[in-house]
C-alpha cells in the first residue's frame, strides 16, 4: 500500500511540498514538466561554507570547477577537475550566485560512488534566498532525480541526479548534499531556467531553512514517512478480514494528514532517538496494535525467539512457542529472553519478579534506537526500574519490549533450576519457565583468548571520560577484554637531548604515565601501545629514518624498554609496540621494517605488533615478508584473512614458524547494524586459523556523535560496539555476543585439552573420536557452512537466522562433551 493511495484526497502538489509521499519527497512544489533545461549556472560564481580538503582532488581550481560545464574524465575522486570533501562532521553546502533573482524550474549535480567507502548522497537539498541570508529548501534533488540511487551491489558508478520538479525562484541557489558517508565528490551543478511566472511565487515561511537544525528535522519527517509507508505495506499484505483491513488504511490516511504539519523542533537536553521519540512517531506506531488485533493477538502476548535475531519496531509475535533455556557452565555468563507485545492503543505498564532463577542475573530492557542511517537498532541494553525485588517496565502501544536476562552462575552448585518470570499486566497474570542448567564444569577465571577493543581507557580516548572511566574499565573486565590499548603518550620518548652524537641515549624514558596504566589495569594479558608511525616522514625525538643516528637511537630506547618491563615483573610479549596502522603499500612496509628492526635489535622482551593489509596487491607481499620478520605478532583483518589465495597463506605460516604469533581483528562500521555474529563468530574463526587474539575497533568510537541521537551526525559512521555518554555506559547485544564468543572459545580450547591432553587415554574411546572430529572436520564445516548463508562476510545485516544460532547448537555440543569427559575422567570404566 502507497503513502500516495492513502493520500487520494489530498492535492499531490501538498503532498509533496511536505515531503509525505516517500518514494517522490520533494520539499517543492512540482510544475508541469515542460521547463527549458537552460543552465544559467553556468560559468556563475559559488562560495562553500566547507572549504573542499580531500587531498587527491583538491586544487586551485576547485573555485570555478563546478559550474565551468566541463565534466570529469577518469577516476571521478583522484581528478583535478573535481571537487571533494572528506566530511568529519562539517556540513558541506556550494551557493551559487546568479547574479540576479532567476526563475528556477529545476536542478542537477553529477557525483560519483559505489567504491572505496564512497556512498551516494541520501539527498541533495535546494535552497534559494534573495539576499544570501534567508534560504527557503525548494526540493531535494535525489528524491525528484528521473535517475535513482544505484544499489551499494552495483559498485562504483558515476551519476548525474537531474529534476525539473521545481518552480521557484532566487539569486542564490544553494546546494547541500546530506550523506550517511565519510565523502562528498562533486564535479557539476547546475541551476535551470523556469517560467517567467515562476519569479512571482511566494516563498513558505515554513520552508526556511534552520541548518542548526536541518539534518535532525529532515531525519525525523523521514523516520515518519518510512513508518507510515511499512505499517501500509504490512496492512496489504496481511491475512485479515477486509473492513479491518480498510479501518487500519483510514487511520493510516488520518496520520497521513496530520503529518502534513510535522514540523520537527530542536531536541532538548537529554532527548534520545529511542522509539517513539515524540508525540508523532506514538501515534504511528501504536497503530500497529490494531494490525496485531485484526490478526488475533491478545492485549498482552508473552513469547520467545533468539535473543540475538533482530526486533522490528513493528514486531509480530511468533505463534510456534520456544522458551528460555540457559544452559551453561559454572562461573560463566549467559543470557536469554522474553518478548512482550502490547496490542492496545495505549502504553503498558507491566511488573515481573524471578523466581527460584540461580546465580546472580542482571535483567535489562531492549530499546529501539534510530541512527543516522535510519535503520533503528533494537540492541541497546537499558536496566530496568527494580524496586523490593520487582521489576517494572513500560511497553509503547503497538510494540514489542523484550527483557534480556545475564545469568553469571558464579558460585552456582550444578543442577537443573526451573525458575519462572511472574508477570502482572493489567491484562492478568501470567508464569512464564526460565530453566537455568548448570554444568559440572568450571568455566576458568581468565579465558585464555587475548581480545580487545581499542579502548585508550588511560588516555581518556573515544568515548572515555573521568566520570565514566572506572565503570568502563569494570565494564571490559566483565566482558574478558584482557588487552589494554594506549596511544603514543605512552611511548616515553625523551627528548632530542637526551642522545648523544651517534644516536646512544643519555638518560632514561620518563615510565611514568606507563606505570599509572599498570596501577589502572593491573591484571591486563597485554599493554598495547599506538606508536602512530604514519610515513617516511615521522620521526623519533627528532630523528628521521634516513639519520645514521635513528637505528641506534631507537635500539637503545628499546632496551630500556624491555629493562622496565622486566622490572615491574612483566612476562616477555606482555607489553606491545605497534608502530604504523594497515601498512598497504611498498613505501609502509618499508617504514615499518626500518622502525621494527630498529626496535628488535635492543628488545626482546617487549614484542613488535602489526596490522599487515593488502598483501596481494602490486609487488607488496615482498616487501611486507621482509618487514614483517621482525615482527611478533601479525594480525591481519578477518576479512582480508579469509580473502588470501594460499600463496599467501602459506607465506604467513612461514613467518608463524618461525616464531610470530596470528591475532584477527575487524573494524567496520556502522557495527550495531550488523549481526551480533560479526563479534559472536569471530573467535571461533580465530581458533579455526589457529589465532589467539581477537579485537574490534572499537568500544566507544562513535565519531564524536551522541549516540542516543545521530540525526545530528553528517557523515561517518559509529563503531562502538557500547553506548557512550559522559556519565554512562549502555551494554548492547553486540557486546554480549562479544562476551559469548570469547567463552566459546574457551570451550572448544577445554575441549581441545580434553583431546591433547592426558584426559583422553581415560575417557570412552567413542567421545574421544567424536571430540577430535568436531575440532577438525566439524569446525571446518561449521566455518564453512556460515560462509555459505553470509556469502563469506563478516559484516553482514542482522539476519532472521542469525549464524549466532549455528554457534550456540555447536556450543552445546561441546558442553555436552566436556560433561561426559568430566564424568569419565572421575569414573573410568
Amino acid at each position: 500500500m502507497l503513502i500516495s493511495q492513502l493520500l487520494s484526497d489530498i492535492s499531490v502538489r501538498k503532498a509533496l511540498r511536505f515531503g509525505l509521499i516517500v518514494l517522490v519527497l520533494a520539499w517543492g512544489r512540482q510544475c508541469d514538466g515542460d521547463t527549458v533545461r537552460k543552465n544559467i549556472a553556468l560559468h556563475k560564481p559559488y562560495t562553500f561554507r566547507t572549504q573542499p580538503n580531500y587531498a587527491h582532488c583538491t586544487d586551485p581550481g576547485d573555485v570555478t570547477d563546478l559550474t565551468d560545464g566541463s565534466y570529469t574524465k577518469g577516476y571521478f575522486w583522484t581528478q583535478k577537475g573535481t571537487v571533494g570533501w572528506g566530511t568529519r562532521g562539517n556540513m558541506v553546502s556550494i551557493i551559487v550566485d546568479l547574479g540576479s533573482d532567476q526563475p528556477i524550474g529545476g536542478a542537477a549535480f553529477n557525483t560519483a560512488a559505489g567504491t572505496a567507502g564512497v556512498t551516494f548522497p541520501e539527498s541533495m537539498l535546494l535552497s534559494v534566498s534573495t539576499d544570501g541570508e534567508t534560504f527557503y529548501l525548494a526540493g531535494d534533488i535525489v528524491q525528484l532525480s528521473e535517475v535513482k540511487t544505484p544499489s551499494p551491489e552495483d559498485g562504483y558508478k558515476v551519476v548525474k541526479f537531474s529534476t525539473n520538479a521545481l518552480k521557484t525562484h532566487g539569486r542564490y541557489v544553494q546546494f547541500t548534499p546530506l550523506t550517511q558517508g565519510m565523502f562528498v565528490f562533486l564535479d557539476e551543478v547546475e541551476v535551470y531556467q523556469g517560467k517567467p511566472q515562476y519569479i512571482d511565487v511566494q516563498y513558505n515561511e515554513s520552508d526556511t531553512i534552520d541548518f542548526e537544525n536541518l539534518l535532525f528535522s529532515q531525519r525525523c519527517v523521514k523516520r515518519l514517512n518510512n513508518h507510515i509507508s511499512t505499517l501500509a505495506s504490512m496492512t496489504s499484505a496481511a491475512r485479515i478480514p477486509r473492513i479491518q483491513k480498510q479501518a487500519i488504511r483510514d487511520r493510516l490516511k488520518a496520520l497521513s494528514t496530520e503529518a502534513l504539519q510535522y514540523r520537527p523542533k530542536a531536541p532538548a537536553e537529554g532527548f534520545t532517538l529511542i522509539m517513539p521519540y515524540d508525540p508523532q512517531q506514538r501515534d504511528v506506531i501504536a497503530a500497529h496494535s490494531l494490525l496485531l488485533r485484526a490478526q488475533g493477538f491478545e492485549p498482552l502476548t508473552i513469547w520467545h525467539k533468539d535473543r540475538y535475531a533482530p526486533l522490528s519496531v513493528f514486531e509480530v509475535p511468533d505463534r510456534q512457542q520456544t522458551l528460555p533455556v540457559v544452559r551453561m557452565m559454572q562461573n560463566e555468563y549467559r543470557a536469554d529472553v522474553l518478548n512482550l507485545t502490547n496490542a492496545t492503543d495505549e502504553e503498558m505498564v507491566v511488573h515481573f519478579s524471578l523466581v527460584g532463577v540461580p546465580g546472580k542475573v542482571d535483567v535489562r530492557q531492549v530499546e529501539y534506537v534510530d541512527t543516522r542511517e535510519l535503520t533503528v537498532t533494537a540492541t541497546a541494553l537499558r536496566e530496568v526500574r527494580k524496586e523490593e525485588g520487582i521489576h517494572e517496565t513500560t511497553i509503547p502501544a503497538g510494540m514489542t519490549r523484550q527483557i534480556w536476562f545475564t545469568v553469571h552462575s558464579e558460585g552456582v552448585a550444578p543442577g537443573r533450576y526451573d525458575g519462572n518470570v511472574v508477570v502482572q499486566s493489567p491484562h492478568g497474570e501470567f508464569s512464564v519457565p526460565l530453566v537455568v542448567d548448570v554444568a559440572g564444569v568450571r568455566f576458568p577465571d581468565k579465558p585464555r583468548l587475548k581480545a580487545g577493543v581499542w579502548d585508550y581507557a588511560i588516555n581518556h580516548g573515544y568515548g572515555i571520560s573521568p566520570q565514566n572511566r572506572e565503570y568502563a574499565l569494570r565494564d571490559l573486565r566483565e566482558h574478558f577484554i584482557n588487552v589494554a590499548f594506549g596511544n603514543r603518550s605512552l611511548m616515553g620518548v625523551p627528548p632530542a637531548s637526551a642522545f648523544d652524537s651517534s644516536g646512544r641515549m643519555l638518560q632514561q624514558p620518563d615510565f611514568s604515565t606507563f606505570d599509572e596504566w599498570l596501577t589502572l589495569w593491573p591484571d591486563a594479558e597485554v599493554y598495547h601501545i599506538f606508536c602512530a608511525v604514519k610515513d617516511k616522514n615521522s620521526s623519533f625525538a627528532g630523528l628521521k629514518t634516513d639519520d645514521p643516528r635513528f637505528k641506534t637511537a631507537i635500539s637503545s630506547w628499546a632496551q630500556a624498554w624491555d629493562e622496565h618491563a622486566k622490572s615491574k615483573g612483566l612476562r616477555a610479549g606482555q607489553v606491545q609496540i605497534h608502530f604504523i596502522d594497515e601498512p598497504k603499500s611498498q613505501e609502509e612496509y618499508q617504514v615499518l621494517e626500518q622502525w621494527a628492526e630498529a626496535f628488535k635489535a635492543g628488545a626482546e622482551h617487549v614484542h613488535v605488533f602489526n596490522t599487515p593489509e593488502d598483501l596481494h596487491k602490486d609487488d607488496n607481499l615482498k616487501h611486507a615478508i621482509s618487514a614483517l620478520r621482525h615482527v611478533d605478532v601479525l594480525c591481519p583483518t578477518l576479512k582480508r584473512y579469509r580473502s588470501y589465495e594460499p600463496s599467501i597463506i602459506k607465506a604467513l605460516d612461514g613467518l608463524r614458524s618461525s616464531g610470530s604469533e596470528l591475532w584477527l581483528y575487524m573494524c567496520y562500521g556502522p557495527s550495531r547494524h550488523y549481526d551480533p555474529s560479526y563479534y559472536r563468530l569471530q573467535p571461533w574463526y580465530c581458533f579455526n586459523y589457529g589465532a589467539t587474539g581477537s579485537f574490534f575497533w572499537s568500544y566507544g568510537d562513535q565519531r564524536c556523535v551522541n549516540p542516543w541521537n545521530e540525526y545530528d551526525a553528517y557523515g561517518g559512521h559509529s563503531f562502538a560496539v557500547v553506548y557512550l555518554t559522559k556519565d554512562e555506559i549502555t551494554p548492547t547485544k553486540h557486546w554480549e555476543a562479544l562476551r559469548e564468543g570469547i567463552e566459546d572459545y574457551e570451550y572448544l580450547a577445554m575441549l581441545r585439552d580434553v583431546v591433547d591432553g592426558g584426559v583422553a587415554d581415560r575417557i570412552d574411546p567413542n567421545l574421544a573420536s567424536d571430540a577430535k572430529r568436531l575440532l577438525t572436520r566439524g569446525l571446518r564445516d561449521i566455518v564453512a557452512k556460515v560462509n555459505a548463508r553470509t556469502n563469506n562476510k563478516s559484516d553482514v545485516v542482522w539476519m532472521q537466522d542469525t549464524p549466532c544460532i549455528d554457534a550456540d547448537r555447536v556450543r552445546l555440543l561441546v558442553l555436552d562433551m566436556l560433561i561426559a569427559a568430566n564424568k569419565n575422567a572421575q569414573h573410568p570404566n
